[in-house]
């Protein structure tokens, strides 16, 4: 790149230099007033009064030198640039979030061998088949936890899967609602355009409902729901504790609610699908919508053209002249 294309990144740094013209300003005042007093004084007692007066304005030396070196910072910072450079573009455009329900319910059994070891599986392979799509994870059970950013890297993600449970979980319970959330910030740090939502679930209160559809009104993201269980249900059991009762004694039957499930998918466009063996259901986790296709080789190495900012190499010149301002008495004289 020639010097015919030289240029400053942002010259607005310029108007800094304001303060330093005022100075250079004052200091020729000073220096002017200082030589009047020769018109004053009578010729045989100048070199005795004006000697002092001499010397002083010598300090005005340093006061340059400060403004050469205010006006080599200053360009440096307006980003002089003549040269251009090729960077690899930024491909975190889409990007999606598993939102995993743990609640003990994901322990009944009407799966074999339970619910949340069919919802593992089948999530690794989605994760096995599909690396190419940025993944997060969100966990949930009385609390919501944020337990992997979006990332391309999902060797964490699939690392950590099988360690899920609801027994881990400090607090027992179901909030979607801030599972949902965290989800939707984890989009927002990874500065996702197309966000992508897949929750992982065998239960919705209704209440959670209405709550979870004012959330995404206004989210813009899309949504995919893998049902986890059947409608009939099955008992919860509780490892060394038997099964899960109520207070009552009444054993706990986990039952799927697919009705509400279902209006819920229709009320917020969301595209539900219950568990499979096969991967029928991994296939509609996943919308083409979104562009989630496997990148061809050219588009990983796409790459965009950027002027190159040689201001901080001018600042390595300043050295030199700051070593000068430090020696003993420049300032002092």
């Amino acid at each position: 790149m020639s010097l015919s294309h030289f240029h400053f990144l942002t010259p607005i740094w310029f108007l800094a230099l304001i303060p330093a013209v005022l100075l250079l300003w004052g200091l020729w005042k000073q220096q002017r007033s200082e030589g009047n007093w020769s018109q004053v004084i009578d010729p045989e007692f100048q070199p005795v009064l004006l000697e002092e007066a001499q010397a002083q304005s010598q300090n005005a030396l340093p006061f340059l030198g400060l403004a050469l070196i205010w006006l080599w910072a200053i360009t440096a910072l307006a980003g002089p640039t003549w040269k251009q450079v090729k960077i690899p573009a930024n491909e975190t455009e889409t990007g999606s979030v598993i939102i995993l329900d743990l609640s003990l319910s994901m322990l009944a059994q009407d799966l074999k061998p339970n619910r949340l070891t069919q919802a593992r599986l089948t999530l690794l392979d989605l994760l096995n088949q599909h690396p190419e799509v940025p993944m997060g994870l969100v966990a949930y059970a009385g609390s919501a936890h944020a337990l992997v950013p979006v990332s391309k890297d999902n060797a964490t993600l699939k690392a950590l899967l099988p360690y899920l449970n609801p027994l881990i979980m400090p607090r027992y319970g179901s909030d979607p609602v801030a599972a949902f959330k965290k989800a939707l910030q984890l989009l927002k740090g990874a500065h996702i355009k197309q966000g992508h939502l897949i929750w992982v679930t065998d239960d919705l209160d209704p209440e959670q409902a209405k709550a979870l559809q004012n959330l995404l009104h206004n989210a813009q993201v899309s949504l995919s729901i893998l049902r986890v269980g059947t409608q009939a249900g099955a008992p919860i059991p509780i490892p060394q504790q038997g099964v899960l009762k109520e207070d009552q004694g009444q054993v706990v039957i986990a039952k799927v609610p697919v009705a509400r499930l279902t209006a819920f998918a229709q009320a917020t466009h969301a595209h539900l699908t219950p568990i499979t063996l096969d991967n029928s259901d991994i296939e509609q986790l996943l919308p083409s919508g979104l562009n989630f296709a496997k990148q061809k080789p050219e588009a990983k190495s796409k790459q965009v053209i950027q002027w190159l900012n040689m201001g901080p190499y001018l600042l390595w010149l300043l050295i030199p002249l700051l070593a000068v301002g430090f020696r003993r008495g420049w300032l002092s004289r």
